[in-house]
Formats: C-alpha cells, structure tokens, sequence
C-alpha cells in the first residue's frame, strides 16, 4: 500500500533527512521517520521517499539509499532518481532482506562485470533488469521478514 506522508506538516522535517553514515548508529530523524508505520505490521518493509539524504559520510559520492533501520521496524529510505527508480528501491529491500554490495567497502573493488548485479553500490548497472544470483536468491528467500507467496 502506498501512505503519502506530505501533508503532514510535523513531518516536513524528514524530507531532507540526516542519515549519518548509514551503518551501524542511526541518527535522532532516521529513527523518528521509522516510527511513521501507520497500519504496518512489525515485519512488514516500509520504503521512505525523501528529497534529499544529508550528512552522509560515505565518500566519493552522494548517497540516494539507505537500508538502515531500528530494531523490530525494517525499512529502507531512498531519494527520487529519474533513472533506475525501481531498481534503487530493489537494492535497498534486498539490503533489508540481508544482502550486501558485491563490491567496495569489505568486499573486493568493482570490476566491470559486478555492474550487472542488483547489488552493485551504484545506480549505473549496466544490464536491466540487474542479474541476481541463486545465493543472493536463496538468501533473500531465508530473511524472517520473507514470505513464501
């Protein structure tokens, strides 16, 4: 279902909301958005649009995503890109659902070949629809918060 938050004027505060570093510690307005679940269940993933993710520490580039969330409220918050919206928002659920980057950060640096993985750190995947693999399938499949459908 789809909730639009926008005409709620105490809520204008989280449109350009303050991620941090997106691991780990959540700041004040990261974990105030989250209490926004109106009629969700406690295993149910929210998606938060806002305009913009601010204080980011994630260098080079600016962050459009985050799959960060407090205890017992899963969620992602992601900004509106022209291209690639649906596959952004792919990404961050698959963060939700325990997956992690394919490259960069504890994992070996990009090659050309991991920009056909949903779970490329980037927007710029080079095969639509983003490949997925069986192990990635299997673990998204294996999250307490998937439903066999």
């Amino acid at each position: 279902t789809i909730e639009d938050l926008s005409a709620n004027p105490t809520l204008l505060q989280f449109r350009n909301l303050n991620i941090g570093n997106c691991w780990g510690f959540l700041t004040t307005p990261h974990m105030e958005l989250f209490l926004n679940r109106n009629s969700v269940g406690p295993t149910d993933i929210v998606v938060y649009l806002v305009s913009t993710l601010i204080n980011a520490t994630i260098p080079p580039k600016n962050v459009i995503g985050c799959a960060a969330y407090p205890a017992y409220q899963p969620g992602c918050v992601v900004i509106q890109v022209e291209a690639n919206d649906k596959w952004l928002v792919a990404h961050e659920i698959a963060h939700v659902l325990g997956l992690f980057h394919v490259c960069g950060g504890l994992f070996p640096a990009c090659v050309p070949s991991h920009a056909n993985s949903l779970m490329f750190p980037d927007t710029g995947w080079t095969n639509l629809p983003p490949n997925l693999s069986t192990t990635e399938f299997q673990t998204m499949h294996n999250s307490n918060l998937a439903i066999n459908c």
